[in-house]
């Protein structure tokens, strides 16, 4: 349950908006021991479900009446593994960095203009295991992808979700993983007993 005040951004869709999150959190695949940081995270919608199945969720968004309905959305709902904070994305998420919060995973869902420079450059510089990024703009999130893979990212998963049927606009939800010697064993494992 949510509430959301008029300055606050909610998608409109409920019933493709559920989709949505639930596509997303099924594909971050979440475990009881996880930090999350969700940036961009408005009423708290996202960051709230996540905290159900980590073990903290911070939510950082710079409206000052969504971090409002965020935190009475935690209390109203029950959710106490959870701060939200009032500042821009990257900023916010600097201030995590500089206290000593580490994410597993960085959840973000940013306006049409995708994330800017500082908030990619906090993201690489804390070294998230997972990066789950919702757009509802393939251009800026294909500019913020090539940024991420070149800090040492690759993509996992990728699934688009349909909004607003029979119009030009679609959701996305794009799962990287960081790259580890791991994953190179993994992936030539794979490949191997495939052929």
């Amino acid at each position: 349950k949510f509430d959301i005040s008029m300055q606050t951004f909610l998608q409109v869709n409920h019933d493709a908006t559920e989709l949505l999150y639930t596509t997303a959190l099924n594909m971050a695949q979440l475990t009881p021991e996880m930090r999350v940081v969700d940036l961009y995270c408005g009423a708290g919608t996202i960051t709230l479900q996540a905290a159900k199945r980590c073990a903290a969720a911070y939510g950082i968004e710079v409206v000052q009446p969504a971090i409002t309905d965020a935190k009475a959305n935690a209390r109203s709902n029950g959710i106490a593994n959870v701060e939200f904070y009032c500042a821009d994305a990257g900023k916010g998420f600097a201030l995590l960095n500089a206290q000593g919060i580490k994410a597993d995973m960085v959840i973000l869902d940013p306006p049409r203009r995708g994330a800017d420079a500082l908030t990619i450059q906090e993201i690489c510089k804390c070294a998230p295991h997972q990066i789950l990024y919702i757009s509802c703009d393939p251009a800026t999130l294909a500019r913020d992808i090539k940024l991420l893979m070149q800090e040492g990212y690759f993509l996992q998963d990728v699934q688009p979700v349909d909004l607003f049927p029979q119009t030009t606009h679609v959701e996305t939800i794009v799962k990287l993983v960081r790259k580890t010697p791991d994953a190179y064993i993994d992936i030539k494992v794979d490949m191997e007993s495939s052929i």
